[in-house]
């Protein structure tokens, strides 16, 4: 019986993050990247025994992203999530979740550094454009931390 449900739940797991990985509007109109400033909703966090599966499913959804504007706006809404954990978990005054989630905002944050290099552009102002907004969102989360 306990097969049976763990095999239900990764089908669960994995069929929500193919959904998650090919959906595309993560582009505006002109074919922008679209940041989101907002702090989200912490969702599952460090303090939960399933963190694990909320960070393997976020690294999942990345890797099956080929976009890289699109894996731009990932990493983008997983480090604002990750703000938002270490935010909770300050709250609560849990220091070891604080430092978990600190850990994985500074892992996602240093492979948005590293796609940066990657940004798309059809020439070189609209590709410095993008670079200077995940730029912007980058700095905000370091003086957030």
């Amino acid at each position: 019986m306990k097969k049976i449900l763990s095999l239900l739940v990764v089908m669960l797991l994995f069929s929500s993050i193919l959904v998650f990985a090919q959906n595309d509007t993560n582009l505006d109109e002109s074919n922008q990247v679209v940041v989101e400033p907002t702090l989200s909703d912490p969702g599952t966090t460090p303090d939960s025994p399933f963190y694990f599966l909320d960070v393997a499913m976020d690294n999942l959804a990345l890797a099956m992203t080929f976009n890289t504007d699109n894996k731009i706006q990932k990493e983008l809404e997983i480090i604002s999530e990750r703000l938002a954990e270490i935010k909770a978990m300050a709250d609560k005054k849990d220091i070891d979740s604080v430092s978990k989630a600190e850990k994985e905002h500074e892992s996602t944050l240093k492979k948005l550094e590293g796609d940066l290099k990657d940004i798309e552009g059809d020439n070189s102002t609209e590709k410095l454009k993008k670079q200077i907004i995940v730029e912007k969102e980058v700095k905000k989360h370091h003086e957030e931390v």
